[in-house]
């Protein structure tokens, strides 16, 4: 991966910084690449540097059909396309601006990526969240087409097509975080595909602990597993610089978030591997 910044660079936290949650994520890739990854579409949230993407891309470790590599920051895209090449998984993997706060969670023809007429503000997308969750949402605000399409006009982009696994880590540091990102799980999912998401818990993160509830709002199942009992501790070691990476302290928590979409007219899956 590219480490060599400009001291402007530093400042921003996809190009600064490995997360402890992206070194277990990469690791669940590995173990459950026949099962989850290996020719699938699949989407990284938030991905930064690209580690858990360019994961799943390799042929050696997830073989999947095709990986977007995302992230909303414009510069920590443009190093995505470089860590791409350096990894030499151009031919799988692409990197794509996607930004959680132009996703409306409501949209069953894809996701919205690339430059948009604008971010939606934060406290729109968590008084939105907090109404739903009171079952008190007002239909007419967030208007739909035949399709299911948000038509609301906050951003005229195309949309793209949706996957069959989201996978993201550390995605969320604020309360409107939790909401948006799992608005943008939904509407980058297919119907019947899942995410597996890790992040710290809200003892480290902020806004962790309504990332469920607003997965539930969206209309997903989502069951959660503390990290550091899957696969007898493998995710936790701190072999692979795990007790190096940002942010990380001894005993420090983090949170398995197996995501599905509810298949339409079919019963679910089984749960992610853990």
């Amino acid at each position: 991966m590219r480490n060599k910044l400009t001291r402007l660079q530093r400042y921003i936290v996809g190009l600064s910084v490995m997360w402890p949650s992206a070194i277990a994520l990469s690791r669940w890739i590995a173990i459950n690449a026949n099962s989850c990854v290996r020719n699938q579409n699949v989407l990284e949230l938030g991905a930064g540097c690209g580690l858990c993407g360019i994961a799943a891309a390799h042929p050696r470790i997830g073989n999947a059909k095709s990986v977007i590599l995302t992230d909303f920051n414009r510069t920590v895209v443009e190093n995505l396309e470089y860590n791409i090449k350096l990894n030499a998984v151009e031919d799988v993997a692409t990197a794509v601006r996607l930004d959680f706060y132009d996703q409306s969670g409501r949209s069953s023809c894809g996701w919205i990526g690339g430059e948009c007429g604008g971010r939606r503000d934060r406290a729109s997308v968590l008084e939105r969240g907090e109404r739903e969750a009171k079952g008190k949402a007002a239909t007419s605000e967030l208007p739909t087409s035949d399709e299911g399409q948000d038509v609301s006009g906050h951003c005229d982009a195309p949309r793209r097509p949706q996957v069959d696994l989201v996978v993201g880590a550390d995605i969320i540091c604020t309360r409107s975080d939790a909401v948006a990102s799992a608005n943008a799980v939904r509407d980058c999912l297919r119907s019947g595909g899942a995410a597996a998401v890790i992040c710290g818990s809200s003892d480290h993160r902020f806004g962790v602990e309504y990332f469920e509830r607003a997965c539930i709002d969206c209309g997903m199942e989502v069951t959660v597993h503390d990290v550091d009992t899957m696969y007898d501790g493998y995710l936790m070691r701190d072999a692979d610089g795990l007790n190096h990476t940002s942010g990380f302290v001894e005993g420090m928590k983090l949170l398995f978030f197996d995501i599905r979409k509810k298949k339409v007219f079919e019963t679910q899956d089984e749960t992610l591997g853990t």
